[in-house]
């Protein structure tokens, strides 16, 4: 019967260690998670410093002038030119419209009509309106 209980308390210390084991296995792991953490946010206030101190300067904050100067440049030529092609769309689409001497309104023309131009006209609307932006003729 002591054997039994002298090998019950070895399985028990023995249990015991190994549980103690990997507790301390477990603490390690942590520690070095943590320490790399610590480098991390070391790493990023060294980053919040730097941009701090390039907010700061004179020459950064006049080279972001210029930047949005010219991007509100680059956007206003961009609008010029949208206005443009929009312009001479609709010119197009008013010759379109009086293109057919046969008929009063090119809606009811008969496109079918031997020779008769008209026939491209649906293509040439469907071009045109998606260019404006506009949705598909009918």
């Amino acid at each position: 019967m002591n054997k039994e209980i002298i090998n019950d308390q070895k399985n028990t210390i023995h249990r015991l260690q190994q549980e103690c084991t990997e507790k301390t296995n477990a603490i390690i792991a942590l520690g070095e998670q943590l320490k790399a953490k610590e480098q991390e946010c070391e790493e990023l206030k060294s980053q919040i410093e730097t941009y701090s101190k390039m907010l700061d300067s004179t020459e950064f904050r006049v080279a972001l002038t210029d930047v949005r100067t010219g991007e509100r440049e680059v956007w206003r030529k961009l609008g010029s030119k949208a206005d443009r092609y929009r312009k001479a769309l609709e010119e197009i689409e008013g010759l379109v419209k009086n293109f057919c001497k046969d008929c009063d309104d090119y809606e009811d023309c008969n496109w079918e009509k031997e020779g008769c131009y008209y026939s491209l006209i649906p293509n040439l609307k469907d071009i045109i309106n998606k260019a404006k932006g506009e949705g598909i003729c009918q």
